[in-house]
């Protein structure tokens, strides 16, 4: 595998660059998904505040922010935007 650094060309093992992607797809992938598995939801329905499993959060639709969530509360899909308090305690989280 030949990798071309500012016209300098280097010779690197295929398995080394495969092991290189690996680390670096990762090392942004994670914080990603601790972000998104701790951010609390708002219901626009019924104000329900909750907490979704990050591959839930991962694949579902979403224009900025907000996402298009199935509450767990009234059972309904809605635009669900992230609340701005998020202290981190379960007293103000809805099941």
């Amino acid at each position: 595998m030949t990798i071309n650094w500012f016209d300098e060309h280097f010779e690197v093992p295929l398995g080394f660059g495969i092991t290189i992607t690996i680390i670096i797809i990762l090392l942004v992938l994670v914080p990603v998904l601790i972000y998104l598995s701790k951010t609390i939801y708002v219901c626009d329905k019924c104000g329900c505040r909750f907490r979704l499993k990050w591959y839930k959060c991962m694949f579902s639709i979403h224009m900025n922010d907000d996402r298009y969530l199935k509450c767990p509360k009234c059972k309904k899909k809605s635009w669900c935007s992230p609340s701005y308090n998020q202290n981190g305690n379960n007293i103000d989280i809805d099941k």
